[in-house]
């Protein structure tokens, strides 16, 4: 098998955008049909499809923190470390944007919305069977979480317009549910637990409060409960500490005046000692028992340190209760409020017009994809047929010389291109030329033809045969053919032929009756 043959079986060949060109030009009725049909079809489908709706409804999450506790009043700080030590230094912070949208998509939160949605399609007589919870979700609910805000969009589409009000109602409901049954239940838990603190610690302050003014009383200090250091002071006139400095000032300047032995200064320091033992013993006059039983026998410093000590286990006991007392107050306030985490911007509502199907987008795609179709069906009857309908495509398949591309002859402008001929065939200097067909050509066209070459060259023999092997092999031979009229698959016989009889073949003349000579 020769080059030319095996070109000539590949059948699949490189097509320019000319040769389409040309295709489209020679088979417009032929595509314009298909085509119309094609398009008709698709427009006719679009009206076919059901309507699809949309609702949509938006909300903004919260992502605010929430303080349950009151603010500090008056706390200190080993109280504040008491609170945290038991649980109760604030709530924890709302979880995050992204895990809201994710939980809401998730089945726990949407799958009894699916399944109402799936008995109402069965109530209308729709077939349910291959609809999953998956395909209903990723076709017909979208939630998306706005760029750069806190807003979330829930969009539903449906067939069943007035189905789409009451799943997106489901839907927010369902959303409400969860946001508030985490809340809840951790308030619950807290108020369960701070009750518990709360009558503990009443409890212990209670007991404290009794033996603070237990030894208040036993040893009689007389000042504010939990203010020792800001007690108020004696009076001047009846301040031990204050007498004190003024027997200290009188003894100093005296002792420049008289001697030691001075009544005056022996009095004076009579009067100190006197002082000093009051001091010790009622603690400057804070307390008013100093002993009460002979037993203990405390000094006034150890009463005093003992009674500070009191004072503060007591101080911070009240405190704590006060404060628990305050967050149970607010667990409860919150409780009887349970707020949803989110506002309702823009309530469930449906659009008016259906978001699905797009005929205008329909149709377009459908004009496309006709035409696409439309031209490879007028390619693919071409490559079926195997008609040759280009010089170039000719030239793929021909392992001859083209001495001629003839129009049809209709002008004068063809006597160029014969004179042309003529030139190439009086080269060979044989007086007797056979022309032999290969397809359909008109035989006006080719008399003409004849006619011409016989006024160019009178003393050559021009012979027409349609049978190859009937031809004189002295003879210079010529194949005519017609373009748009000729099969492949004949061409390639006669070839084959020719190589099997041994012909010497010396060109080819193309009648092209699309050719325009200028």
């Amino acid at each position: 098998m020769n080059k030319n043959e095996s070109n000539f079986n590949n059948k699949v060949e490189d097509i320019s955008f000319k040769e389409i060109f040309n295709l489209i030009k020679r088979n417009k009725f032929f595509i314009l049909k298909i085509f119309l049909f094609l398009l008709g079809a698709t427009t006719i489908y679009s009206y076919t499809i059901p309507k699809t709706y949309e609702g949509e409804f938006r909300i903004v999450l919260d992502t605010t923190d929430e303080e349950t506790l009151l603010p500090d009043i008056g706390a200190i700080a080993t109280a504040k470390e008491a609170l945290d030590s038991i649980g109760l230094g604030g709530p924890a912070a709302p979880e995050s944007l992204a895990t809201e949208v994710t939980i809401l998509e998730s089945p726990s939160v949407l799958k009894p919305i699916f399944l109402y949605a799936k008995n109402e399609y069965t109530k209308s007589g729709i077939d349910v069977e291959k609809l999953t919870y998956k395909k209903w979700l990723e076709n017909q609910v979208f939630i998306e979480l706005l760029a750069g805000t806190s807003v979330l969009e829930i969009k539903y589409q449906d067939e069943k317009k007035d189905l789409i009000i009451p799943v997106l109602n489901r839907i927010s409901e369902a959303y409400k549910k969860y946001s508030n049954r985490d809340k809840i239940a951790s308030i619950k838990s807290s108020i369960q637990y701070t009750e518990n603190q709360v009558d503990n610690y009443r409890i212990e302050t209670n007991l404290l409060n009794r033996k603070l003014d237990s030894f208040r009383i036993k040893y009689g200090i007389v000042m504010p409960i939990f203010s020792l250091d800001e007690a108020e002071p004696l009076p001047p006139e009846t301040n031990p500490l204050t007498r004190l400095a003024v027997l200290n000032r009188e003894i100093e300047y005296l002792s420049k005046i008289y001697t030691s032995n001075s009544p005056t200064i022996k009095r004076l320091r009579l009067e100190k000692e006197a002082v000093l033992n009051y001091i010790e013993k009622f603690g400057a006059g804070v307390i008013g028992i100093p002993n009460p039983d002979d037993v203990e026998n405390l000094t006034s410093q150890e009463i005093l340190l003992s009674y500070r000590e009191l004072e503060r286990k007591t101080y911070r006991s009240n405190f704590i209760l006060e404060y628990l007392e305050n967050s149970l107050l607010n667990l409860k306030l919150e409780e009887a409020k349970s707020e949803t985490p989110w506002e309702l911007i823009l309530p469930p509502t449906v659009l008016e017009f259906p978001v699905a199907p797009s005929k205008r987008k329909i149709v377009l795609i459908g004009f496309i994809i006709s035409l696409l179709v439309s031209i490879s069906i007028a390619i693919a009857k071409e490559k079926i047929k195997g008609t040759v309908f280009d010089k170039e495509e000719l030239k793929k398949i021909s392992p001859y010389l083209i001495i001629g591309h003839l129009s049809y002859f209709k002008n004068e402008n063809n006597q160029k291109r014969i004179l042309s001929m003529v030139n190439l065939l009086n080269q060979k200097d044989n007086l007797n030329i056979t022309f032999f067909t290969v397809g359909d050509i008109p035989n006006e066209q080719i008399n003409l033809l004849l006619n011409n070459l016989k006024n160019y060259m009178p003393k050559t023999n021009f012979t027409l045969s349609e049978n190859i092997t009937s031809t004189n092999k002295n003879n210079l031979k010529v194949i005519l053919v017609n373009l748009g009229e000729l099969s492949k698959d004949k061409f390639y016989e006669s070839i084959k032929e020719i190589e099997i009889l041994g012909l010497d073949i010396f060109g080819l003349i193309i009648f092209d009756k699309n050719l325009k000579i200028k």
